[in-house]
């Protein structure tokens, strides 16, 4: 008899194991809160209220990389090229150049503000502050430059770019706002969207927002916006992630939702999510065959298959890579969409195989734009290599002067 009852219960604990489709991945992370998670080729930096943290197995152990970090407050993570960005809830920005082994404090001018959001595109760097504004650098965190301008209010909680568009979401009811000059001037986004604005996604021309009253969505640059809360039974939306046409939604106390549908209908996805603080969603992101979320109650993964959702692959080799202008002078513009937030690498060299300019640079979900600096390069014909997570396809350049 107590043997087979230990086989019922090794046999329960197995099936609840299997179907749990969250699973932690808090081995040496102690429940801390995530607020942000990079993925950067095979490595995770994730960023904690207690410091940035670093797994090289996709998430099944961590490390602290904190040396030179002197505020442990981390809001947000981003890339540049092989720069990592982090940005504090009290002590401005840092940077690191070794994978987090050191890190250097770029601050001149932003010194203790608490930093919500960071953004990066073309070697341009942005953050939105709690009550300062809006800043931007184009030197790598060297100096800062307050673009806040014709912002209603300066309290910013989250930044988005898609090519030239910088679009920004504010607190206190002010909506969104949206700049086309890298925020030298701003136009507001927000009709029929007047909620405090928590997080903006930008996939291929649909943009999403989550705020306080739900999910909206706009498919005309933010003139109009409809609501996409149909099943969403907490519209205290706090985090979203798009993959194809899955929509994940995170909350600021119910946990996970999954749209399969562009957000028309929610359904909601909290297996393995057991514990209060794991209901409180900070942040998604995806990489490989995974989904990864920030809560309070530290990380958890689950597989796209455990949800249904198969690989996109056949959509990402059809989308179309374009160089512009070309033939080029002292830069070129490299244009293409990819489902999901990777790494591009960007490789030019000469008709005898050289290489003459290397580059690693971060890719947003959906559309993405980057700029590309060949101004020391000669006269000549050129191929361009492009790989967007081993997806690669080469363009022929030329160059004039």
């Amino acid at each position: 008899m107590k043997i087979h009852l230990i086989s019922i219960l090794f046999s329960f604990i197995c099936i609840s194991t299997i179907n749990a489709q969250w699973m932690p991945c808090n081995n040496g992370l102690s429940k801390k809160a995530v607020n942000g998670i990079l993925i950067k080729d095979t490595n995770i930096f994730i960023a904690t209220d207690v410091g940035v943290y670093y797994s090289s197995d996709y998430g099944d152990s961590w490390s602290e990389k904190n040396s030179g970090i002197t505020y442990p407050g981390i809001s947000n993570l981003v890339l540049i090229g092989d720069i990592i960005f982090a940005s504090t809830f009290g002590k401005g920005v840092f940077l690191t150049t070794d994978n987090g082994n050191n890190w250097i404090p770029k601050n001149d001018s932003i010194n203790n503000y608490s930093i919500y959001s960071m953004a990066a595109g073309s070697n341009k760097l942005f953050i939105g502050t709690l009550g300062r504004g809006i800043y931007k650098s184009l030197d790598s965190g060297n100096t800062w430059i307050d673009i806040t301008q014709e912002i209603v209010s300066p309290y910013i909680n989250t930044l988005a770019i898609n090519g030239n568009n910088l679009f920004v979401g504010i607190g206190g009811g002010a909506g969104v706002y949206l700049s086309t000059d890298e925020g030298n001037s701003w136009l507001p986004k927000g009709n029929g969207l007047m909620e405090i604005i928590n997080h903006i996604y930008i996939y291929n021309d649909s943009i999403f927002t989550a705020s306080i009253g739900g999910i909206f969505l706009s498919v005309d640059s933010g003139n109009n916006w409809s609501s996409r809360n149909s099943g969403l039974t907490d519209t205290n939306v706090h985090r979203i992630i798009v993959y194809g046409n899955n929509l994940f939604a995170g909350t600021f106390n119910r946990g996970i939702y999954l749209s399969t549908d562009n957000g028309n209908s929610w359904a909601i996805k909290n297996d393995g999510l057991t514990n209060y603080w794991d209901y409180w969603i900070r942040s998604f992101a995806l990489g490989s065959d995974y989904i990864f979320a920030g809560t309070v109650g530290g990380l958890f993964r689950a597989r796209l298959s455990d949800f249904g959702i198969t690989d996109v692959k056949e959509q990402e080799q059809k989308n179309e890579i374009k160089i512009y202008p070309n033939p080029a002078s002292d830069e070129f513009r490299l244009k293409f969409s990819y489902p999901i937030e990777t790494i591009v690498q960007i490789n030019v060299f000469d008709l005898l195989g050289n290489y003459v300019l290397s580059r690693t640079e971060q890719a947003s979900e959906g559309t993405n734009e980057k700029n590309i600096y060949c101004e020391s390069m000669p006269q000549g014909y050129y191929y361009v290599k492009i790989n967007i997570n081993e997806i690669i396809e080469t363009i022929p350049l030329v160059i004039v002067k």
